[in-house]
């Protein structure tokens, strides 16, 4: 089978990467994959080249939080639309990921049957556009939330990784939910028994991440913590000054490529944060690297994430911006049994994460 991936943010790390991670599947699988993506990194907001890959020429922008991010992802989305549309004849499936809904629109009007749509996020929805924008821009928003939707509800084969992302869509009930996958790691992981907690935070550092509450929350605690960040973006610098102000243990390690390297970090932490000020996904792409190396999490989210931590002992919640809440959590971790909180994760990531379990579902809906 010849598959057509698109998608505008592609890793070529699967633990990171849905797109990546159904790519590896279906070339597991003996398929014959190419990828359509952007010549532009979202997270290193730099151009980039990759030999295996179909670039599309995109709009650089240099922060998320821009019109000019907006305008090149609109324009990203019609060129990979009209890329389909003249080129949809050389693949048996089109793997499309949403939000760029208009893509799928596009696609839809040529090769509908073909199409296997996966709703990785759900704009304007979740993006960290401020309050007062997104009131003064509803009409907008209603406007860009409906096609996307529409978008999605053309298409017969849907997944998501999310159930909330599904029931936005309309698709709760002829959409399919596939959790993200992973490899699991864990052998590679010594468990800790210090004083000290040590957090670990991997991916990218902006406007959606909780970090204020989590520096406020430590100073309320009075406990000894550390952070270690794996990755980088916007906000990097401004909580840098704030980690120093407050005079919170931290190490900054930038985007980390090297399995080894990254091992050698996780090796060293209890837990992984997974806080977010403001989403509407109910699963992040951290949360399950975390737990692929046996680490319990400090969780946000709302939704499936939020029911599965409650209910099989894999870390704590807590409510986004609520300091207090926060602290609980810290103190919660810092005095729980981390071996039993581990053993929790590893036996539940193995029965709903591992990549075998996932990527039979994802062959399943492609070959269907």
């Amino acid at each position: 089978m010849k598959v057509l991936i698109v998608t505008p943010f592609f890793n070529e790390n699967p633990s990171v990467s849905r797109p990546s991670f159904v790519n590896s599947v279906l070339q597991d699988a003996s398929h014959d994959t190419t990828v359509l993506t952007s010549d532009y990194s979202h997270q290193e907001k730099k151009k980039i080249n990759r030999n295996k890959s179909i670039l599309i020429r995109t709009i650089s922008y240099k922060t998320n939080r821009s019109f000019k991010r907006l305008l090149s992802h609109f324009i990203l989305s019609l060129k990979f639309g009209f890329y389909i549309i003249f080129n949809h004849k050389v693949y048996d499936r089109v793997y499309i990921t949403v939000p760029f809904g208009i893509t799928a629109l596009l696609a839809s009007f040529i090769c509908r049957d073909k199409i296997v749509v996966d709703i990785v996020d759900f704009w304007p929805d979740s993006l960290p556009f401020p309050k007062t924008l997104k009131s003064i821009g509803a009409p907008v928003f209603f406007i860009w939330r409906y096609i996307n939707k529409y978008s999605i509800q053309r298409c017969p084969k849907v997944m998501s990784l999310s159930s909330v992302f599904l029931k936005e869509s309309g698709r709760e009930n002829t959409g399919q939910q596939i959790l993200l996958g992973a490899k699991p790691q864990f052998k590679n992981v010594v468990q800790l028994s210090s004083k000290k907690l040590r957090i670990l935070y991997i991916g990218n550092i902006g406007a959606l991440y909780d970090f204020d509450t989590l520096i406020d929350a430590i100073k309320e605690s009075k406990l000894s913590i550390h952070i270690d960040f794996v990755g980088s973006g916007d906000l990097e610098f401004n909580l840098r000054e704030k980690l120093k102000t407050n005079n919170i243990s931290h190490n900054f390690h930038g985007v980390i490529y090297n399995e080894n390297e990254l091992i050698n970090i996780v090796a060293k932490s209890d837990v992984g944060f997974n806080g977010f000020r403001d989403t509407t996904a109910s699963l992040s792409y951290k949360s399950v690297l975390y737990m692929s190396y046996g680490l319990p999490i400090i969780n946000s989210m709302s939704g499936d994430l939020y029911d599965f931590v409650e209910l099989n002992n894999l870390g704590f919640n807590y409510e986004s911006e609520n300091i207090n809440g926060l602290t609980k959590a810290l103190g919660a971790v810092y005095y729980s049994d981390r071996v039993n909180l581990s053993n929790s994760v590893k036996q539940f990531f193995s029965t709903n994460f591992d990549y075998e379990v996932v990527s039979k579902k994802i062959l399943d809906i492609f070959n269907g």
